[in-house]
């Protein structure tokens, strides 16, 4: 519609040629409007809409250009505006069956027409994904590599689908492939290392995406896999490098020092633990709760027997500075530290209220394993512990038991 005045419409008399404009030509959408312009530069004849960029004129004319790209399938831009201006809504619940139908069709011939274009077929198949056409999309995606789009986004939203599906395999060398990636974000890497199976993250360490992240990164994404022996090893191959990084923040250093303590301990390398909790601070009266118990952990696993010491100090800690809202995992801890020290009463208290704060969590980490557990496996550690507490000489945590033999 152009030429169109902008002035009050009070009897209505533009709203009404609009909806009978609409009405006779079965437009349903929201009609693009020129408004007349009253502007005497437009008798210099010249192009107004290049000289005037910011009036309303040329603002208004570059939305009926932008319009006429979108629903050509045949030009690049188009086609990715066209692809941009789809919501899900607007695909399903929100059009009828002929405008699904149209839609369907615009997006069979933006792929007919880019069959080699690697970001079209990507954000197609992206489409294709959202409305749950997982063959279409797996397949769109899978063209957009072979015409040599390998953002690391293709491979995760392919290993998504896989994953969906249960195949677990494939999901995990898709994400293995995101990681080649240099322009992968750290948030990229993180979704990737999740979805690789466990028995294929050696290596990891040393792909493009993980030693391009920045320090700070690093540590969150090794966080994420210290919650397990399997995956513990990933944490120190990624951490260890910056042990001795000069530049890196106080609390950064910190971090990767607090990380690299629990992944050595799940592995059973509590030498290895010791000697970075050393090069931390060897003071133990001036070390933290959560350091002081770690590092009690770790000398009961080096030497073979209990120290008091540091679970002295974390009784004393926590005399001092009580948590409000202790988790399972901390009350956990306190009935090992009590034991430790000589308080069975104390130790057996503290025990039962890790009991019964774990029935409102599924999953919690646990000090007997190093590892984060199920509920149940939880409920065993306790048994285990309370055993432990009542006399039971060969009960010992499980990270020790279980990591037997492996070289300190």
């Amino acid at each position: 519609m152009s030429n169109v005045p902008d002035l009050d419409d009070e009897d209505k008399i533009l709203e009404e040629s609009i909806a009978s404009f609409q009405r006779n030509l079965g437009f349903h959408g929201e009609p693009l409007m020129i408004h007349r312009y009253d502007s005497l530069s437009l008798l210099n004849q010249v192009i107004f809409s290049k000289d005037r960029r910011r009036s309303r004129l040329a603002r208004e004319y570059g939305g009926l250009a932008a319009e006429i790209m979108r629903l050509n399938p045949m030009d690049r831009d188009g086609a990715l505006m066209y692809i941009d201006g789809l919501s899900r809504n607007n695909r399903t619940t929100g059009s009828s069956t002929g405008d699904r139908a149209n839609i369907d069709e615009h997006l069979q011939k933006i792929e007919t027409n880019h069959q080699n274009d690697g970001e079209v077929l990507f954000r197609t198949g992206s489409l294709r994904a959202e409305d749950g056409r997982f063959d279409d999309a797996i397949a769109l995606f899978g063209s957009a590599i072979d015409a040599g789009y390998r953002a690391p986004d293709v491979f995760l939203r392919r290993a998504d689908i896989r994953r969906f599906e249960n195949d677990r395999e494939g999901a995990s060398l898709d994400a293995e492939q995101a990681l080649q990636s240099s322009k992968a974000t750290a948030v990229q890497v993180r979704r990737a290392l999740a979805m690789i199976e466990p028995t294929k993250l050696a290596g990891v360490a040393d792909l493009p995406a993980v030693t391009l992240l920045a320090p700070e990164d690093k540590v969150r994404v090794a966080s994420d896999f210290n919650r397990s022996r399997l995956t513990a090893d990933t944490t120190r191959n990624i951490l260890r490098p910056l042990i001795d990084k000069t530049g890196l923040s106080p609390d950064v250093q910190n971090r990767v020092r607090h990380e690299l303590i629990l992944a050595s301990i799940a592995l059973g390398r509590c030498s290895e633990a010791l000697r970075i909790s050393r090069e931390e601070e060897s003071d133990i009266h001036k070390m933290n709760i959560e350091f002081a118990f770690n590092y009690g952990m770790a000398l009961w696993g080096d030497k073979g027997h209990v120290v008091q010491d540091p679970f002295g100090r974390v009784v004393e800690l926590n005399r001092l500075h009580p948590k409000e809202d202790p988790s399972p995992h901390f009350f956990q801890c306190m009935s090992v530290a009590y034991w430790a020290i000589g308080e069975p009463e104390r130790a057996c208290e503290a025990l039962e209220n890790a009991r019964r704060k774990i029935t409102r969590r599924p999953r919690e980490f646990s000090c007997w394993r190093y590892s984060d557990i199920l509920r149940r496996e939880f409920d065993e550690d306790i048994e285990e512990i309370f055993l432990q507490i009542n006399g039971d000489d060969t009960m010992r945590p499980r990270f020790m038991r279980e990591t037997k033999g492996i070289v300190s």
